[in-house]
């Protein structure tokens, strides 16, 4: 059957270039060439395009469902048409010109000529045309930030966390949500860039079986960054249905919630912040903190939340405008001696040096210009006014 079919396409084929080839004239005359639609080539390149392209597709639909990919990976697909072009090709021979004004055997009464055969033959060429270049990877779809809730044992010098799931988003209430894919540690980054290149920029728990990230901190935290370095631990719950006894096997299922217990010390606080993660590792963004304080007294212990808040930092700038500036920079050399301390080859000029009327109030300063060398004295009162209008803390 392949062998027919390659017959009946080379004589439709032939038939086609037959009808679409151009001759001579139209050559000359610069009339376009007959093309048409072949179909598509696609070239896959894995994490970028310098190199060869890990696949290739040929084919005449305008979609492509690629089922060959792997996760956490950057695929770079190039679509270019194929475009059949029924073009020509000609040579010249048997090239023949006058050879002087009276040629007995011209074929032309024209006082200059020349004659040459021309073979005109048909050319079918495929060009490939880039039309698309687009860059694509298959990441989880992250979960909302977790919901925590702590209690603790009056006996016992423990906290305890429950985590849920979230399933509502800032936006339900009006205010802005943040982007899905937490920040955080630096192997986040990665993950956000894939996650940009997936299509799907939202948060949902498609992808999420029950884990999540605890962080720790013994000092107040400045920012959310500062927990980054306070990863304690990766808490994931399953429980086991089945029933023996009813011939029922048992199976293990994976939750959405989890439970993590911490010993801390008492009379000290500690900031706790949460993220969720995916079957995969996409982070969710990162709780806000929550400051838990153990309290004991004599028989019972207790514990003591709020939600923290990051401080706020303000940078205060304080500007004066001023007309001219001029900068005194004293000559520390000459600041070291005195006329006492001054040596038979040392002769100071008391004009050249800093000199006062005894009062604290009144210099004045001898310089020196750099260009000409010429001196000048400057008699300097400085008059000290408090400004009680700005008070800064």
């Amino acid at each position: 059957m392949n062998q027919l079919n390659a017959v009946r396409f080379l004589a439709d084929m032939r038939s086609q270039v037959d009808q679409s080839s151009r001759d001579i004239k139209q050559i000359y005359n610069n009339e376009n060439c007959e093309s048409f639609l072949l179909g598509y080539k696609i070239e896959k390149y894995l994490d970028n395009s310098a190199t060869q392209p890990i696949q290739t597709y040929y084919t005449i639909e305008n979609n492509l469902i690629d089922t060959q990919i792997k996760y956490g990976r950057k695929y770079i697909y190039k679509t270019k048409a194929l475009v059949g072009i029924f073009g020509s090709s000609y040579s010249y021979t048997n090239l023949q010109v006058a050879q002087s004004e009276a040629d007995p055997g011209a074929p032309t009464s024209e006082k200059y000529w020349a004659t040459v055969d021309v073979e005109c033959q048909p050319s079918f060429q495929i060009l490939e045309y880039e039309i698309d270049s687009h860059e694509v990877a298959f990441i989880d779809t992250p979960m909302l930030m977790p919901h925590a809730t702590l209690y603790g044992r009056k006996d016992k010098p423990f906290v305890n966390f429950m985590l849920q799931p979230r399933f509502f988003t800032l936006g339900d209430f009006g205010q802005e949500d943040p982007a899905p894919v937490g920040i955080l540690r630096p192997s986040d980054e990665r993950i956000a860039d894939l996650y940009e290149l997936s299509g799907d920029l939202r948060a949902s728990p498609d992808y999420f079986t029950g884990i999540y990230e605890v962080y720790r901190l013994d000092t107040p935290p400045m920012t959310k960054e500062d927990f980054a370095n306070g990863f304690l631990t990766t808490v994931d719950e399953s429980v086991d249905v089945g029933n023996l006894d009813k011939n029922i096997p048992i199976d293990r299922w994976e939750i959405d919630y989890a439970r993590f217990t911490d010993r801390i010390i008492p009379n000290k606080k500690y900031y706790y912040a949460f993220r969720s993660l995916t079957y995969h590792g996409t982070p969710s963004q990162l709780t806000e903190p929550i400051e838990v304080e153990l309290q004991q007294d004599s028989d019972e212990f207790k514990i003591v939340s709020k939600h923290y808040s990051y401080p706020q930092q303000n940078t205060y700038t304080y500007n004066k405008k001023a007309k001219r500036l001029i900068k005194i920079t004293p000559n520390i050399e000459r600041l070291l001696f005195s006329k006492e301390e001054s040596k038979d080859d040392w002769e100071l000029d008391e004009g050249e040096l800093v000199s006062s009327d005894g009062s604290g109030k009144a210099f004045k300063i001898r310089i020196t210009s750099k260009h000409t060398g010429k001196k000048m004295d400057l008699n300097i009162t400085f008059k000290l006014n408090k400004d009680d209008t700005f008070n800064q803390t």
